[in-house]
Order: structure tokens, then sequence, then C-alpha cells
């Protein structure tokens, strides 16, 4: 499980008149009041009831809108930024958030360019360090920072970015808090009483007489509760975000808890039922309305159900099934329980809840460095954007601002790139001059665009839909949209055929498609494809909005191999050599690669370490550079370890091969060791480690190492230590992650120790 690699070194003012009144609107009454969240009891229900129910559910006009998203952006800036960490401690000095501009419109035009559209920042993550100008947090926020000295709103300048830019706004609000946990007057588990208070409340009395209001404007809604101190502290942060700053699309809620304190409870039910009377337009991720796919890596499964049980509106946003099976399949909804994470949750009711998935491009959601993060490929991101978009899911991807307060070159050139295949390949419809013929069926419907519009096939099992066009064409996707807004989401199976060389070829089967389904394969020469419904749930009629086939014309790409004995292998793929001429131009000295460049013919000998950098020469052209980190070959060095299961062997740690793995003997409990020996005295700069994540069972994990030290020694007898780490977020994101040393060490023996994992687990 684990892989160490070892490298060598190498003017604009915006004036605002505030006016204020006392609160004069409606004051509704949350202890008593009920949200009508329009949820399906089925607790009483026989098993053909219950899939009848789930069969007409419709989603809502905000689900239809967020299902119209399909891409959208996410911005994790903020004190962690400038510290290089990913969850901040809440105990970091203020003014630490220091960027030397903001530039937010930078920001927005390159999502919209990317075609996204709706941007999401983290107003507030898990350290509690508030970016916008609130008036309950004068300690942990923009208020001590130097930027634009104190007076600075990133919140604000991101919404008058958007506006300018067409996109939508939605904002992530960590319901963990750790500067309200940390510090000595923090509010978060101070086992304060349930008081009656007025939301929102005047700052000057907050604890004090917490039943007086602060001055809105009177049009606004005023809300009365009973809350301790921490739920009407971030009650009023909800508040002012959703009625100071224009319209909100998206209120995002992460489940994670970096620790917790005094038992405190979130009033969950009451947050959800205040948004819909402030945004009522906005979806709500983490509860009623958006769920998280169970991973951070950008992880899809087979299919994605809308309509999942659920216990109730307080725990809707319980993480579905973390896993790779699909959910929400019959045999989820009839059942009486749902396990999730090792507790079971009883079946109440059914509700509509739309998969996102959240991934970032760098290996971390929040910037550390240029050298040390890996950015996603053009490649990853478009593969990621089909399986999501075209997988019934909206597709949640991170870009994070680096320590400027800009995206940076690397990410951007990555995000416009994938940008140009999604809109090379989705914006010629093959079908646009096709003819669609069925019973009944004007064939016009399933192409005008309108997921509103739709072909109803009351008899599927008798009938198909077929498409005639004018000529072959080579096609490759293949996209179904149902009629979800009508009909409700019911094709449980269906399947593409194509007519080649006179006889119907099965292209392509898959499950359900809800908002939209892309078929991927390979490329068929065809000009007659024939669209088959096999199954619907509780085999009721099924509904199709949308069809349309396209073609995408796949990049050259090279795969990197790199062997223990320090040979590399630049593998391209097949269509390279379509090109007669085409080359790979290589460096190993740090230059960029040119035409006068080395030539990649058999293999690379290379065995101390460094950098690769590569680029195509196709139909022409010279393509973008690549650059691979290379590490010091593992041939002559030995090993020793603390603790390793029968089977294994050191080796497997250093064979640079990610299917193998050491595991530590379960019974050993922490720290577990690893001791290298290079034979001679090495220059190292750095080390990664990947976490191994067994394929064959998905979700089956061994212990992610999370704490660790490194030390070094000459005598293996007197060892000095040189730094110790945490990687974030690698339970749900086990990608590979780096770690470079601030100056080139010299030494002969080195030991990795292992303090602790991401899971809590005792093994490795």
């Amino acid at each position: 499980m684990l892989i160490t690699r070892f490298f060598l070194s190498f003017s604009y003012f915006l004036i605002f008149i505030s006016i204020t009144l006392l609160a004069k609107g409606k004051i509704i009454d949350l202890d008593t009041y009920q949200y009508p969240f329009n949820l399906s009891d089925i607790r009483d229900n026989s098993n053909n009831e219950i899939l009848e129910k789930a069969a007409n559910i419709l989603p809502s006009k905000r689900h239809m809108m967020y299902h119209k998203l399909e891409y959208t952006c996410f911005i994790h800036f903020g004190i962690n930024t400038f510290t290089g960490v990913e969850w901040g401690s809440g105990k970091e000095n203020s003014s630490v958030f220091s960027p030397s501009s903001v530039n937010t419109d930078q920001w927005c035009r390159i999502a919209k360019k990317a075609g996204m559209k709706l941007i999401m920042m983290t107003i507030k993550h898990h350290d509690g360090y508030v970016l916008w100008q609130s008036r309950y947090n004068n300690k942990f926020s923009v208020k001590q920072s130097s930027w634009k000295s104190g007076k600075g709103d990133v919140l604000r300048k991101l919404v008058t970015s958007a506006k300018k830019y067409g996109l939508k706004i939605g904002v992530y609000i960590s319901p963990a808090d750790l500067f309200q946990m940390e510090d000595k007057d923090g509010l978060y588990g101070n086992h304060s009483s349930y008081v009656e208070s007025i939301i929102p409340t005047d700052p000057k009395s907050f604890q004090s007489n917490p039943k007086i209001a602060r001055k809105v404007n009177q049009n606004l809604p005023t809300f009365k509760i009973k809350v301790d101190d921490y739920n009407r502290y971030f009650m009023n942060q909800l508040y002012e975000v959703l009625t100071d700053y224009g319209e909100i699309h998206e209120v995002w809620f992460d489940g994670a808890h970096p620790k917790r304190k005094g038992g405190q409870k979130y009033l969950k039910e009451k947050w959800f039922t205040m948004i819909r009377k402030l945004a009522p337009n906005a979806v709500i991720f983490g509860g009623p309305d958006v769920r998280w796919i169970g991973n951070e890596h950008g992880g899809t499964r087979k299919d994605e159900w809308n309509v999942l049980p659920i216990t109730s509106i307080e725990l809707s946003g319980v993480d579905k099934a973390p896993t790779s099976r699909s959910f929400g399949e019959d045999k989820d909804l009839i059942a009486k329980y749902q396990k999730v994470y090792g507790k079971f949750y009883r079946n109440n009711y059914l509700r509509y809840l739309i998969g996102e998935v959240d991934t970032s491009i760098r290996h971390g959601w929040f910037w550390r460095n240029e050298h040390e993060q890996h950015v996603k490929s053009a490649e990853e991101i478009f593969d990621i954007y089909e399986r999501t978009v075209g997988g019934n899911a909206v597709f949640l991807l991170n870009i994070p601002p680096n320590n400027l307060g800009k995206f940076s070159k690397k990410d951007t050139e990555s995000l416009l790139k994938a940008a140009e295949y999604i809109k090379n390949t989705y914006e010629n419809d093959l079908l646009k001059s096709a003819t669609i013929f069925a019973p009944s069926l004007n064939g016009e419907v399933l192409k005008d665009g309108n997921i509103e519009t739709f072909y109803n096939i009351k008899d599927f099992k008798n009938q198909a839909i077929e498409i005639k066009l004018p000529e072959k064409k080579k096609i490759n996707r293949f996209q179904i949209q149902e009629a979800i807004s009508k009909l409700g989401q019911r094709i449980a199976k269906h399947q593409l055929k194509a007519l080649v060389n006179g006889k119907w070829q099965i292209i392509s089967t898959a499950n359900v498609i809800g908002y939209k389904r892309i078929h991927r394969f390979k490329d068929v020469v065809t000009d007659h494809l024939k669209l088959v419904i096999l199954k619907s749930r509780a085999n009721l009629p099924v509904g199709i909005a949308e069809v349309g086939a396209f073609h995408f014309e796949k990049p050259v790409k090279v795969n990197v191999k790199i062997t223990k004995d320090g040979e590399i292998f630049l593998n391209p793929s097949k269509n390279f050599y379509s090109d007669k001429n085409a080359k790979i131009f290589y460096t190993l000295n740090q230059q960029e690669p040119n035409k006068n460049s080395s030539i990649y013919k058999e293999k690379i000998s290379f065995t101390k370490g460094g950098v690769l950098k590569y680029r195509i020469y196709f139909s022409g052209k010279l393509g973008k550079i690549n650059r691979k980190l290379l590490p010091v070959s593992p041939k002559n060095w030995k090993l020793e370890l603390s603790s390793c299961r029968k089977g294994k062997s050191a080796s497997q740690i250093v064979d640079l091969n990610p299917e193998t793995y050491w595991e530590t003997v379960k019974r050993v409990d922490f720290p577990h060791e690893m001791i290298i020996d290079f034979s001679k005295k090495q220059r190292i700069a750095g080390f990664s480690y990947t976490p191994f994540l067994n394929k064959k069972r998905r979700q089956k994990y061994f212990g992610y190492v999370n704490h660790w030290k490194i030390l070094t020694s000459d005598d293996k007898k007197n060892w000095k230590r040189i730094t110790s780490g945490k990687y974030g977020n690698i339970f749900n994101d086990p990608s590979e992650r780096f770690y470079f040393f601030q100056k080139v060490l010299s030494s002969r023996y080195l030991k990795f120790v292992a303090n602790g994992t991401a899971d809590n687990s005792t093994f490795i």
C-alpha cells in the first residue's frame, strides 16, 4: 500500500448605501412552523405501492434548475491558501489571509469560458474563518486581514463578478467551526441553554438578550426560535449571506467534522426551513435536495437514481451508500433500513435527491504551491464530465485560487482545454438532419432542445425509436434525456443498436437514464440507429425527451511507465501511429522540449531522479508540454519493515507499481516503520506516497496513512527528525501525494514512520 519515491532537486469603487429599518416583516415561529417538504410516506406501504410512488415522484422547479446546471465551479479559498494545509486549526492568526489581490473577475471569466453555470465558494471552511463582512465575527475573519485594511469582502466581489459574467452563485458554509471550538469565548459546544431568540439577532445583545432583532429591510421575514449560542450564530450567518448578497442558488453543507466539542447539535431542519423562506430557489446540498456521491476523486457509479429513501428531512443529508454500486434500486426502496458507515437508518419516506460529484482539479482542495500539487489533465476532466453529466449527476469541479488571488496558469490551461473537448464534441449533434420515427411520434420533439416535451412510450416492450441519418456518420457518443419533469425517472434498462454492414448490432447497453445519459462506445459508422427500452420501474410507461449522437475525436495520449530499474517507457495511444511523421520530443535537464530536443525511440534510461518533460509532434503541430517527476531508482535499496503481513515483501513498497503494496500485521499497532538503506549517501529532495485501493473490491481499502514523519541517519543509530505531516482529505481522495523538503538532504538511511490513518484503523 505504500509506494515511496525520492527526487533530485532541481479601480474600481463600489459604494453601498444601506437603509435599515426595524424588522416589520412576517415573524415565523420555527419551533411550531413545519415547512412542507413534500415527502412520500412509505412506512405502511406494500412493496408494489412503494415502487409505484417512486416512479411517480417528480422533481421540483429548483431540482430542474439544478439538473440543468450540469457543470459547476467550486472555489476553495481562505486562510488555508496561505498556510498550505487542507484543514486549518481555527487557531491561526487572522492576518495570515493576505492576498495581494482577489481577482474574482478572472475566476468567473474562466469558469464561464469553461462552460460552467454556477460558481460556489467556501465562505467559511471548517477552520471557521469568515470571508464576508459578518456582523457576528470580528476576530477570525477578513475584518482582521491586511487585505483592503480589513474592509474586504470576498463574497461581495464574487457576487458582483458572477453577475457580470452571467453565473449563478452558491455558498459553502461549514457547520463545523474550529475557531468557535478553540477560542476561549467560542460558541461551539459551550453548553449554553436553548433560549428564545430572534433571527436576525442584534449583534450587541447576541447573548445578553437574543430576543432583540437586528435592523433589516422591512420586507424580509424574521424568525423566532429557541436555540443555543452556536445555532443562533450559525443561523445569523446564514441570514446575512442569504439576504445581503442577492439571489443564492445553492447552499452547501459539508458533513465533515475535524473534531467535536460539548455534544453540539445542529438544528438542521430549522436551517433548511429558513433557507427555503429566504432563498426559495436555492437547492440545499447535504440536505433535502442534493446529495454527496460518496467520494471526492471524481468517481461515479454505474447508475444514479434520484428518488431515494430517507429517515427524515433532518437526516436527508446523510451520505447515501458511499460505495461504487448503484443506490436507489428497487431493493433499496423496499428495504426497511439503509446502512451508512455501519449505522442503520430507517426508511420512512421517499425524496427526490440529485447526486453531485465534487472533486478538485488539484490534489487537495486548497492551493498549496505550483511545483508539488498534481493538476488533472484536460482528458481527466473531460472523462469525469462525461461520466457525471452523462450519468444523471451534476459535476462540481474545484479550481483553487492561488495566494495571489488568481487561478494558476496550469489549472486554467487544463480547464479550458477540457472545455474545447466538450464544445467540439457536444455542439455538433449528428442527428440534426436525421429522421426519427416510432408509432404516433413526431420526431422533432426529440431534438427540439426542450426537456419538457417528450415522447410517451406506453408499450415499450413492443416498440423502439428508430433514427435514420441522411448519410453514414462516425459515432462514438449517444445522449438520451428522460422526461423526468413530466413522468418521473422510470427507465431501468435500455439498449442502443446500430445497423452495420446490413446487420443490427448492440453497441451499448445501460440501465437508468434520468436527466441525462451519455453512452460512450468505440467508433461506429452507420446511418441507422435504434433505441430500445427494456425495463421500467413498476412496468409503467416511460418518456423520452431528447436524443443526440456525437463523435469525440480522441487526442493522442502518452502513458508514461517507469520501472524500478530506472527505465522510462513512453507508450502513445494507437492514433499516434496514424501520422507517419509523429514524434515525441523530450528533455531531462529542465529545459522546455522543442523540435531540436531528443526524440523518443525505445526507452529512456535514467536512474538519478529528476524531471521528464515531453511533448507530442502530431499533424504538423507541437502539443502541450507534459511534466513527470522521476524517482530515484530503488534497484540497490535495502528495506526493513517493523511489520509485514505474510505473503508481502518490502520490495513491493518501492517497485513503482501501484497494484502491489505493503500490508502490516493487523494485531500490531502504530507506529509502523520503514527504514531504507540507499547503500551509499543519496541526495533526496522529497518523496511521494500512494495509498492502495483494491479495485476488485472497490471500497475495500487498507488504512490510508495520514500522520507521518521522516528521519534520516548516516549510521542507522543516530536519527535526525527532518519533518512530519498530515495528508488532508486522503480518505475520500486516495491519490498519490507529494512532499518536498525545504532543502535537499544527503543521507544513507531514511526512516518513514506512519503514526496514524485517516480512518483510525490500526494497520496499513
